[in-house]
């Protein structure tokens, strides 16, 4: 029943337009920047507020927004909106740890990952997983920034907390496997955060650098959920603001570090996939500015988050290839490593469609179903201490 609900539910999109994935070497060095570029969206019901986000995507050649709150109608306005505008079809991403809800208010949402974490059935954990990607799927997102797989050593830990799924390393790894191996299932790719790990930190990236604390042993155990989901090889991965003192003696975060980027993360874990920064507002990274996205590139990074200014994030990294401090051949593998997700993504003869209606998408949302496995989360979640 539930398959023939999500079956009638996707038949009620409509085409609206046919498009090719371009190859690199189609593009000209500036549309390979854009295509760098995850830009931050709040979603407008009106379409007319959304001019200036429309005018930036088709000048620049944004390769994919990120969606924050709002209501379900302004959703499915701004993504078909968008979409329509993008030459290349856009990388939609959306940052649900307990599912849409924690960007749709009127959705109802998972128990969070703290809770998540002490349920032992692996077949409710890729259910809850399978459900918030099916629920992205027919909204048009792809990317899920989640889940999160720092693991928490630190109580006092001011934002990741709850956010974590647990403080025992291989726990972590095997349970959000489950829901990253559900999200998949639904055709939505997760992206496991933040490497190289958030857990025992006493500061908020949003406003400083927090430094990993501990040794190398410690350090070690924040990175095995990492380890285990490259193994899988289904998941992209968000690298932190996190200051790892023995690995770089100069304070930087790992965003900015081709030590951990580039050396720890591809070299060391063998990670050939998609690395994407931490929003690059923040305030443990606005020191660097525009500049940021630079040196970000640098490190290894192949997709700048939430650049604060992204015409300024444009043009240095423009101007930074001109004065030779990266090269056409840099940008061209992550652009690459993009097109080629636009490819699974789309297809390489695509078809664009709108979002679901409201209506529809409500019938998932709210259909008995949902219900019975949110009450199922919460009920096997409990545990005697």
């Amino acid at each position: 029943m539930i398959v023939l609900l999500v079956i009638s539910v996707w038949f009620s999109v409509v085409v609206f337009t046919y498009g090719n994935i371009p190859r690199i070497s189609d593009l000209s060095l500036k549309e390979k920047i854009g295509q760098l570029l995850m830009i931050a969206v709040y979603p407008q019901e009106d379409t007319t507020a959304l001019k200036g986000v429309a005018k930036l995507i088709r000048k620049y050649n944004i390769g994919g927004i990120i969606l924050f709150k709002g209501s379900l109608k302004a959703y499915m306005a701004t993504i078909t909106c968008l979409q329509r505008h993008a030459r290349i079809p856009l990388l939609v991403a959306v940052d649900g740890e307990w599912g849409i809800a924690m960007r749709i208010r009127e959705v109802p949402g998972l128990p969070r990952a703290l809770t998540l974490g002490a349920i032992r059935d692996p077949e409710l954990l890729k259910e809850a997983g399978w459900w918030t990607g099916i629920q992205m799927r027919l909204l048009g997102i792809h990317i899920n920034m989640a889940p999160v797989v720092d693991v928490l050593t630190e109580p006092a830990n001011p934002v990741i907390s709850w956010r974590a799924w647990g403080s025992d390393p291989e726990r972590v790894a095997w349970k959000t496997q489950l829901f990253a191996e559900g999200l998949r299932m639904a055709g939505v790719y997760p992206c496991i955060k933040h490497f190289p790990g958030h857990g025992n930190t006493i500061y908020d990236s949003h406003l400083r650098i927090p430094a990993f604390r501990g040794d190398s042993a410690e350090f070690a155990k924040h990175l095995l959920p990492f380890k285990e989901h490259i193994r899988n090889d289904n998941v992209l991965i968000m690298v932190g603001h996190i200051w790892v003192p023995f690995v770089d003696k100069q304070k930087i975060p790992a965003t900015l570090s081709k030590n951990l980027i580039d050396g720890i993360l591809r070299k060391q874990l063998g990670y050939k996939g998609i690395v994407i920064t931490d929003a690059l507002n923040m305030g443990a990274v606005s020191k660097w500015g525009e500049y940021s996205g630079v040196l970000a590139l640098k490190a290894g990074a192949d997709i700048l988050l939430f650049p604060e200014d992204p015409v300024k994030q444009y043009e240095a990294i423009l101007k930074a290839i001109k004065r030779g401090e990266i090269t056409e051949e840099r940008i061209n593998k992550s652009v690459e490593k993009i097109l080629a997700l636009k490819r699974q993504l789309f297809g390489s003869q695509y078809i664009r469609i709108y979002p679901v209606s409201s209506d529809s998408f409500r019938k998932i949302a709210h259909s008995s179903w949902f219900r019975a496995l949110i009450n199922k989360l919460a009920e096997n979640s409990i545990v005697t201490l």
